[in-house]
């Protein structure tokens, strides 16, 4: 099946005939620097181009797999939140979309794999707050992300887990609230590492214990506010704000 950009506007791909699928398999959409050629029933070619895609009508969808849309650095857009049965996203998720600056995420997903969302250079903002279902954040979630600034996580409520090198070098990111976060039983090496510009994060007292026993938190090696909860333990961070 070869689904042409040419088939619609410029730069443009529609799938809303594939309603039946449920399963994106690994390298759909997959943009190397030499593609080879690609025969009819191989999928999709010249995707240099490719700024958006229509993901709407595939409502049955459950699962995306590895490196989907990976290293698509023309692409502006995405919208998964019509996608109602989606529950997992495998690892290269939209890796080095460098053009990319907005994305909606559907709320059925439980888990985002490794290496998600990383070099997406443009982005400035994400709104995870319709992520309620979601328990896993893998490893280099968002990495290299320069220009992230806001990232809201306050909804994330069923969260347990952030992989290792979690916002690894957002340099623009300036504050982050974790005191919504009530089942966060994990929090990977090099948490926040090179996030050079953040001025404060917010914190439960039981995320302050878990973030005390990771490895290299950059945390401790800038002039941050730490805003935490004085009716259990001190965090050992930075300057302290205490929230009564």
């Amino acid at each position: 099946m070869n689904l042409k950009i040419s088939e619609s506007p410029p730069g443009w791909i529609k799938l809303k005939k594939l309603k039946l699928l449920k399963t994106i398999g690994n390298e759909f959409l997959y943009f190397k620097r030499n593609p080879p050629s690609l025969s009819d029933d191989e999928g999709i070619d010249n995707l240099s181009s490719l700024n958006c895609i229509n993901l709407s009508g595939l409502n049955n969808i459950e699962t995306i797999g590895n490196n989907f849309l990976y290293n698509c650095q023309s692409l502006i857009s995405i919208d998964l939140s019509q996608l109602n049965k989606i529950t997992s996203i495998k690892d290269y998720f939209l890796y080095h979309c460098s053009a990319l600056t907005e994305i909606k995420l559907s709320p059925k997903i439980k888990t985002i794999g490794n290496d998600c969302l990383i070099q997406c250079i443009k982005l400035k903002e994400l709104d995870l707050s319709e992520l309620t279902n979601i328990t896993t954040l893998g490893n280099n979630f968002l990495g290299n992300c320069y220009s992230l600034k806001n990232i809201d996580l306050s909804k994330l409520t069923n969260i347990t887990t952030l992989g290792n090198n979690f916002l690894y070098n957002c340099s623009a990111l300036e504050t982050i609230d974790l005191s919504e976060l009530p089942n966060i039983t994990s929090i990977g090496d090099y948490f926040l590492y090179k996030c050079t510009n953040l001025k404060s994060i917010k914190y439960n007292s039981k995320i302050g214990n878990i973030i005390n026993n990771v490895k290299y938190p950059y945390l401790k090696n800038i002039n941050t506010t730490v805003q935490w909860d004085i009716r259990n333990t001190v965090p050992a961070l930075g300057r302290v704000e205490r929230i009564l």
